[in-house]
């Protein structure tokens, strides 16, 4: 029952009652005095009338002050009633207004939120970020950089390090996606990307890996990644083909790979591949093999990948291997390691080479971030860093986050101590372990050229070192040229 009618029907629950009692206790005079005549009748003349005495009886006072008394309450109870009906519907009212004046002004502060975060670029419906924009857009080049206070919340500014989430906005697609993206579906594909290290091949593969799971039916894909293999699995040729059967079983929900110890690993593996990925589903299947060049030290890196070769080779004679598509991921140049290239995966289907990012691209990548760049900012940067990716990347957060007085990021003097200092360090600490990539940096720090062919292998694929456009070993950036100058003395 509503507040607004609680309490006036109390009132008039009172008012009926107190009116059923009076009238169940009314006895008029008159009809009491004719009964008591009808029925002494005859004895009436008989037996004289006895009067009753004159003087008032002991209860006639308030006998006679009851009907008074009586209209006093009813007209109490009635005004009673009606304040209180009056009370409570103003009351209601009131509150009501109340309640109306408190939900508007939480929904005008509900309103200005929800348009700080979209001009903030968070959509208040799915908690997500802004689409990054489309290719056609034009990129912002502006006269002045700005800090992108913007961006809402800095905090969900991803750092970077390792492999970039695939629907992150972050991520700066290149030609290479496109590239990939379409061979993979081709039958018997064998794909090899190339690139120094922190320049995105993982990332890529994720996101190749990614958009097979949200296409269905036309691409089942498992991802190996060789780093994270045990060191006793790259030491065996049937312990590295068993770990990549058992990985791609579990991805693809596959019953426990029947493996064989006392048969050869080209048997136990046909078998899984021929019995257990294709007996009932005959979509095809795409193999992601990332950081395939830490087997490139191993005993058995000539036997594995003239394996892989051979796996390949048989797309051409049996239906079932044509499904195979393979994508690999290497940072070192192979031929230094592997002596017969036309007896490996490296002489055949399509490489494809990430390095570093173009202009466009760095324009990219500081406008996801919200941030705008003049066109010689941009220079500096791409001078400073390179387009080294990762250095781009790393550079933009620190910019953004506004965590770095902007004197200090240019400055070679500080970045041995600033944010480049763990990329660099963990470089340094190679040299002062390895004297022979030591001094074959200091070759070229100072415009002098390699002799080991091998060991300068080893600098462009640590992302170093690279070739210009008159073919000649140089310092990757700006930065590596300034800092490693100094260190390596």
């Amino acid at each position: 029952m509503s507040h607004t009618l609680k309490y006036p029907i109390c009132f008039l629950f009172l008012l009926l009652l107190m009116i059923l009692t009076r009238i169940s206790n009314a006895q008029p005079l008159s009809d009491s005095t004719s009964k008591k005549q009808i029925a002494v009748g005859d004895t009436a003349q008989k037996a004289p009338l006895v009067h009753k005495s004159a003087t008032p009886d002991s209860t006639s006072w308030w006998q006679q002050a009851e009907k008074p008394l009586s209209v006093i309450s009813l007209i109490v109870v009635i005004v009673g009633g009606l304040a209180a009906l009056v009370a409570t519907i103003f009351g209601h009212q009131g509150r009501r207004v109340k309640a109306l004046a408190k939900a508007k002004k939480e929904g005008e502060l509900e309103a200005e939120e929800e348009a700080k975060k979209k001009s903030a670029g968070i959509s208040l419906g799915e908690g997500s970020l802004r689409d990054p924009p489309s290719k056609t857009q034009p990129l912002p080049i502006s006269l002045e950089h700005v800090v992108p206070s913007p961006y809402a919340d800095t905090s969900r500014v991803i750092k970077p390090g390792g492999a970039i989430e695939v629907d992150s906005r972050f991520y700066i697609e290149r030609d290479a996606d496109e590239i990939v993206l379409g061979e993979v579906y081709q039958p018997r594909a064998m794909i090899r990307v190339h690139g120094p290290r922190q320049t995105g091949k993982t990332s890529l593969i994720m996101r190749v890996y990614a958009d097979t799971q949200r296409v269905k039916n036309k691409l089942r894909a498992a991802f190996v990644d060789f780093q994270g293999l045990p060191q006793e699995d790259r030491f065996s040729l049937n312990a590295i083909w068993h770990a990549i059967a058992r990985y791609t079983a579990e991805q693809l929900q596959l019953a426990r790979v029947a493996w064989n110890s006392e048969e050869s690993y080209d048997q136990n593996f046909s078998r899984f591949v021929e019995r257990q990925v294709f007996l009932n589903n005959p979509t095809p299947l795409l193999l992601c093999l990332d950081e395939a060049d830490r087997l490139f030290g191993s005993p058995i890196k000539s036997d594995f990948f003239a394996s892989l070769r051979a796996y390949y080779n048989r797309g051409a004679l049996y239906g079932v291997w044509k499904s195979v598509r393979w994508l690999l991921a290497v940072s070192s140049e192979p031929h230094f390691f592997i002596e017969e290239l036309n007896q490996s995966p490296f002489d055949v289907g399509m490489r494809v080479d990430l390095s570093r990012f173009t202009p466009q691209e760095v324009l990219r990548c500081a406008h996801a971030l919200e941030m705008k760049l003049e066109e010689h900012e941009l220079e500096q940067i791409m001078e400073y860093v390179g387009g080294h990716p990762y250095l781009a990347h790393l550079t933009f957060y620190h910019m953004a986050r506004n965590t770095v007085p902007r004197a200090e990021l240019f400055n070679a003097k500080t970045a041995g101590g600033g944010i480049y200092r763990d990329h660099l360090h963990r470089f340094l600490i190679r040299f002062q372990a390895e004297n022979d990539l030591a001094e074959a940096m200091k070759e070229i720090l100072h415009g002098k050229a390699c002799d080991d062919a091998k060991i300068e292998d080893r600098l462009k694929a640590a992302g170093l070192v690279w070739r210009d456009d008159d073919n000649k070993a140089v310092p990757f950036c700006r930065l590596y040229l300034d800092f490693f100058r100094s260190e390596l003395k």
